[in-house]
C-alpha cells in the first residue's frame, strides 16, 4: 500500500473525513487504498509518526475554486 505524510491537523482532518480532497503539486497514476501518515505535529493533542488512517485515491485533477472547503483551504 502507497502512503502520503501530511503534518497535522491535515492527517486527522483526513481520518475524520472533513477534508477530502489533498492538493499537490504533482500528479500520480496510482489508484487505490492511501494510507495517511502523520507527520508532524504543531499541535500537541493530535497523534504523530504514524498510519492515522487508510484513504481512497480515486484520482487527479486540476484544484478548483469550488473545492476549497473540501480541501480545508477556505
Amino acid at each position: 500500500m502507497k502512503a502520503l505524510s501530511l503534518r497535522q491537523p491535515w492527517a486527522s482532518l483526513i481520518a475524520d473525513g472533513r477534508k477530502t480532497i489533498e492538493t499537490r503539486t504533482w500528479r500520480t497514476r496510482y489508484r487505490g487504498p492511501l494510507a495517511i501518515h502523520a507527520s508532524a505535529r504543531p499541535y500537541a493533542d493530535l497523534p504523530t509518526g504514524g498510519i492515522v488512517a487508510v484513504a481512497w485515491l480515486y484520482g487527479c485533477r486540476p484544484m478548483e475554486t469550488t473545492d476549497e472547503d473540501a480541501a480545508c483551504i477556505a
